[in-house]
């Protein structure tokens, strides 16, 4: 077949000139009808690079080729289906005397990127992951009439990163062809490159307080060159008695954010914090951003002066200061030194898990502040709404429900989820959670949930991850699609005759993974009271205290899950496995297998480590100086073979930092192990 892209180029010359206009549009007022000129042309040309992997016998806008179909992009579509809201976008085929017309529209920039994609999607295109052997064309094309109206279920559907930044072209297309649509990222250096591609920039977090209202900036307000806190003590918190300046400088230096939290409800402390932040939508670091991440400081200490007690608890008092951010957003808008929208996000985390308990403002707009929940706290062995983890979901459970269906909530607007099957220091290893994922995120989006996004994806060589990646955008776009099927097609497309073994392969990680938070992060333990982790317990004597992980026994208790023996025998069962692949794939296979290798000897290795550790610990707990000279020799060794492990995390940290900046590192437990080094050392040696 021979196939014609149209595309309405208007005042641009030809496809490519309106394709590479973007940085002279202005995508952030809705007046530059430019913007929508660009997007068709880009999607023109991305529809021709995809097709002609099917077929050479691909052109744009040449008027005078005889062909069997023409595709139009967007504005050039004279017939529109008026009755297209939001994101929705419109696939018609119609075959007219002989010549198939395939009509790609929405009444949206967006809905018209979902048209295209979809399309593609419907001739058997699949984008799996960011490297080339993910990007599946099809065999055989077929069309047929047909009239179908896509519009994905989560309003928003976000890839979100605190490490990486936005130059990895291939992270940035697989975003845009598997219909993601917000994106949070260290640094941006394409901004006007995804607006292109209908993706929305999230900006913010735990950095507001320090960078706009820092109780040692200077007050430049004032002639006398002093702080703010020098002249305005009473904006900043009160903590036992006493205002502080704290603003945690070591940390924020390394990308990191904690200290004592501004006094909100001291109105003009709180009005120059807005003016400062409108200032940096106007023209500084924030400049581009649609969503704005309104956070406190991580973990920080709150104003107790009796004002802010009486505003409420937390949450509501986090609520009640955006509120006030927005209505001064409106304000700039009005006057007109702010030209766009920008919704605010309000962090459900830690301290402010608890919903309001007082009424909001009638005027609240909850289509412009949202509140995200965070289940950092939660376990990956059951599922989020599993009423037998009483030791740690259940908690979160009970919490997320009472901001999302409780009757008399007194928040009523939709909620973020912020999920962590990539948490920080998780460190990328090759954990799999296609069950949990399966599982959670339909019961979040039944339960008034209609945004979501995971920390910390990566943007390279994802090997097993994208297991985790594409199920999230495929259930994203579809709560109802068939994940046992789609992860069927991903192994038989990428991975072809070792399609079955990988994929038991993935089981047995998947099974491996359970126990993840409390190995490798934190959990809820005692009613939600307490956060044990066994990188905290490690060198306490009672290194296991959850019923969920013990380190070689399971009981019967409901919440029980894999040991840690039991885990490092399901990694041990996944090396094997994963050699025999290695020695019997195909050629064709062997680049993506080689990428499971690379992902999986780092975890693997990080694992041992941990593992070797916790026996010398159990040895030395229990006085055995034998067992302690042997795994103080592994540990050793395994640490100097971690040391040369980089590759995996090249996305997973702070630029400026040295947290990960090796395998070793990526462990957590780096300080304390060389402090309890020299004591075993010494033990031992006695």
């Amino acid at each position: 077949m021979k196939w014609l892209i149209k595309v309405d180029t208007k005042q641009y010359k030809d496809v490519y000139e309106g394709n590479n206009d973007q940085e002279n549009i202005n995508w952030w007022d809705e007046l530059d009808k430019r913007s929508i000129t660009c997007t068709e042309c880009f999607l023109a040309i991305d529809l021709e690079t995809q097709l002609k992997r099917y077929t050479k016998d691909v052109s744009i806008n040449d008027l005078d080729k005889k062909v069997d179909v023409i595709i139009s992009v967007g504005s050039i579509c004279k017939k529109k289906d008026n009755s297209l809201i939001g994101e929705q976008g419109l696939v018609e085929i119609k075959k007219i005397d002989g010549i198939f017309n395939v009509y790609l529209y929405g009444q949206s920039r967006e809905g018209t990127i979902n048209s295209v994609y979809h399309f593609l999607s419907l001739l058997g295109y699949k984008f799996y992951n960011t490297d080339d052997f993910g990007n599946i064309a099809p065999k055989l094309i077929s069309l047929k009439e047909i009239y179908e109206v896509y519009n994905p279920d989560y309003i928003t559907r976000g890839c979100y990163s605190e490490f990486m930044d936005d130059t990895h072209n291939g992270f940035i297309n697989w975003m845009t062809r598997n219909h993601m649509n917000m994106l949070k990222v260290a640094n941006y250096t394409n901004p006007f490159e995804l607006k292109k591609r209908g993706i929305s920039l999230l900006s913010g977090g735990h950095e507001i307080f320090y960078l706009y209202l820092n109780p040692k900036n200077i007050d430049k307000t004032s002639n006398n060159k002093k702080t703010y806190f020098d002249n305005h003590n009473d904006w900043f918190a009160l903590i036992d008695g006493k205002r502080s300046s704290k603003d945690e400088n070591s940390r924020a230096t390394e990308g990191y954010y904690t200290g004592d939290n501004i006094c909100t409800s001291n109105k003009e402390g709180t009005n120059h914090l807005f003016d400062n932040i409108i200032q940096s939508f106007i023209n500084g670091v924030y400049k581009y951003c649609d969503y704005l991440n309104f956070w406190a400081y991580d973990n920080g200490t709150w104003c107790q002066c009796e004002k802010c007690k009486k505003t409420g608890n937390y949450a509501t008092r986090m609520l009640l200061l955006a509120y006030e951010l927005d209505k001064a957003i409106k304000k700039a808008q009005k006057e007109g030194r702010l030209r766009r929208k920008i919704k605010l996000l309000i962090p459900v985390y830690h301290e402010t898990l608890q919903p309001p308990e007082i009424d909001l403002p009638i005027d609240f707009d909850y289509q412009n502040v949202i509140a995200t929940f965070f289940p950092i706290e939660r376990c990956y062995a059951h599922f989020i709404n599993d009423e037998k983890c009483t030791e740690t979901n259940i908690h979160l459970k009970n919490l997320y429900e009472k901001w999302t269906v409780l009757e008399d909530r007194k928040y009523k607007g939709e909620i973020f989820i912020g999920e962590y099957f990539n948490v920080s220091s998780f460190a990328s290893m090759p954990f799999v959670f296609k069950s949990i994922i399966t599982h959670d995120l339909p019961y979040y989006f039944k339960n008034n949930t209609k945004h979501f996004y995971y920390m910390h994806i990566t943007s390279l060589e994802w090997g097993m991850l994208t297991v985790n990646n594409y199920l999230i955008a495929k259930l994203l776009s579809n709560i109802n699609v068939d994940s046992t099927l789609v992860l069927s097609n991903y192994y038989n497309d990428v991975f072809k005759s070792s399609a079955k073994l990988i994929s038991e392969f993935h089981e047995l990680l998947e099974k491996a993974s359970k126990n993840s938070k409390y190995l490798k992060h934190y959990q809820f333990e005692k009613f939600g009271k307490e956060k044990p982790a066994l990188m905290w317990k490690m060198f306490d004597n009672n290194l296991f205290p959850l019923a969920h992980c013990k380190f070689d026994a399971k009981s019967d208790d409901e919440n029980s899950a894999v040991s840690m023996t039991e885990t490092m025998d399901l990694f041990e069962q996944a090396k094997e496995l994963l050699n025999v692949i290695i020695n019997s794939c195909d050629k064709s296979e062997y680049q993506a297998v080689m990428l499971e290798k690379q992902r999986f000897d780092y975890g693997y290795k990080i694992f041992n480590f941990i593992y070797n550790l916790v026996q010398l610990r159990l040895a030395h707990i229990n006085g055995n100086k034998e067992e302690m000279s042997n795994k103080l020799f592994r540990t050793e060794q395994l640490k100097s073979e971690l040391l040369l492990i980089t590759r995996p995390l090249e996305d997973a940290k702070y630029k400026s930092l040295n947290w990960l900046e090796n395998a070793y590192t990526a462990t957590w437990v780096k300080g304390r192990y060389e402090d309890y080094i020299k004591k075993v050392k010494k033990f031992v040696s006695d």
